[in-house]
């Protein structure tokens, strides 16, 4: 787990704060109790990402995304790929979600505008994502 959480940190040095396991929050981590010990099985990312990209938005308190928004469209992109790449590298991480898949009022982080049109390539996004994961080698 631990690994993960620095494979994140060294994707992307702007997070201060890496969502794992739904609420569980990298800092929250240590000491957990868990119900059932960690032996080494197979996990699911329930939430990373949260990118925010919306130039036509001022930076305010109203909307947000993880970490220091990108400065241009491919700055987003290699963020992005670099995510995916540090868990798709994984060999214990078996499937992720990806948040989010639009935008919403308060979160400007998502694949998609808010009125479900497209924000991205969506090719390129696909290609970060339909790489080999190493749990499939």
């Amino acid at each position: 787990m631990r690994s993960l959480v620095r494979r994140f940190q060294e994707a992307d040095a702007s997070l201060t704060r890496v969502i794992l396991f739904g609420s569980l929050a990298r800092d929250e981590l240590e000491g957990a109790d868990w119900s059932v010990p960690y032996a080494g099985q197979p996990y699911f990312v329930s939430e990373f990402g949260g990118i925010k990209w919306n130039p036509a938005s001022a930076d305010s308190l109203e909307s947000w995304g993880y970490g220091d928004s990108p400065n241009t469209l491919d700055e987003f992109y290699d963020r992005f790929e670099r995510l995916c790449a540090a868990l798709l590298g994984n060999p214990g991480m078996f499937g992720y979600c990806y948040t989010q898949l639009t935008d919403v009022f308060q979160e400007q982080n998502g694949i998609y505008n808010f009125d479900r049109s497209e924000k991205f390539d969506t090719n390129r996004i696909r290609a970060a994502q339909g790489k080999k994961a190493a749990i499939e080698e």
